[in-house]
């Protein structure tokens, strides 16, 4: 019998893609391998990989006009200790994180970037990129939900992206 590995260690499905039908996953993972050929990408996916929790992407509901988001599947263990999660409980006493991080789900759709009714929208593997940079810190059980539920990308966040960008050339 085997011991478990310890809470760091990444687990071994850190990152899965749902295959809602065909060419979606291939969508997804062609994404990943652009996001991996630069080096702030390799170092985010690396990041994602030592937080010990996972990564689900899933193709999201169609709306109109498309949108992409990233879930906590424990917003208490998401949020920063002590923190508001937004959610209150039975009492109606405020909810607070725990900060132990959590499993999260990324909702996006690749062949909805960049959008077709906004030329100013990212590209596909920016828009995969900056929502990886977003669930971080629910990985990481830092999370801010105010801040999450904004849609507004932090300083840090942003400068990532326009790291990426860089990196990635702009096309």
């Amino acid at each position: 019998m085997s011991a478990a590995p310890p809470a760091s260690a990444p687990s071994p499905a850190w990152l899965r893609v749902a295959m809602p039908h065909p060419g979606y996953a291939d969508g997804v993972v062609a994404n990943l391998t652009r996001i991996a050929g630069t080096p702030c990408g390799r170092a985010m996916l690396e990041q994602v990989r030592a937080s010990g929790h996972g990564v689900v992407i899933e193709k999201p509901a169609p709306t109109n006009p498309p949108n992409a988001h990233v879930r906590s599947q424990d917003p208490r263990a998401a949020t920063a200790p002590g923190r508001s999660t937004g959610e209150s409980d039975a009492d109606g006493r405020p909810v607070t994180g725990t900060g132990g991080g959590a499993d999260i789900v990324v909702a996006y759709d690749p062949n909805n970037w960049p959008s077709p009714i906004d030329r100013a929208s990212p590209a596909s593997d920016v828009m995969l990129f900056s929502l990886l940079c977003r669930g971080l810190g629910l990985l990481r059980g830092t999370a801010d939900p105010t801040w999450q539920q904004s849609g507004e990308m932090s300083a840090d966040e942003a400068a990532q992206v326009e790291q990426y960008r860089r990196e990635r050339g702009n096309g």
